[in-house]
């Protein structure tokens, strides 16, 4: 396994992301553009206070029907996925 860091373990999902299964695989689109553009506009209706991280603020409007092409830059994480028949699968998990 190739250790570079805590970055390699810990990745926050938002609501804009997706999530798609793919064989062996998990892939997780994220857009770091998207993500900054809304958390700046959070930061400038809420100056200089602390939301809660499970705030119904961070919440995206119609995330479902947003063209990924307008969310900007995307990045891909893929997480490679063992199948176990006794649980469900990783897959399965994540798009819960």
């Amino acid at each position: 396994m190739n250790r570079a860091g805590r970055a390699d373990y810990v990745k926050q999902l938002c609501p804009e992301d997706e999530v798609v299964p793919s064989e062996k695989f998990l892939i997780i689109r994220s857009y770091p553009d998207f993500l900054e553009t809304r958390l700046t506009k959070l930061n400038s209706l809420y100056p200089g206070q602390d939301l809660d991280k499970f705030s119904d603020v961070y919440a995206v409007p119609n995330v479902d029907g947003i063209d990924p092409k307008s969310k900007g830059q995307r990045t891909i994480t893929g997480l490679w996925t063992f199948q176990d028949n006794s649980r469900d699968s990783l897959a399965e998990v994540m798009q819960r």
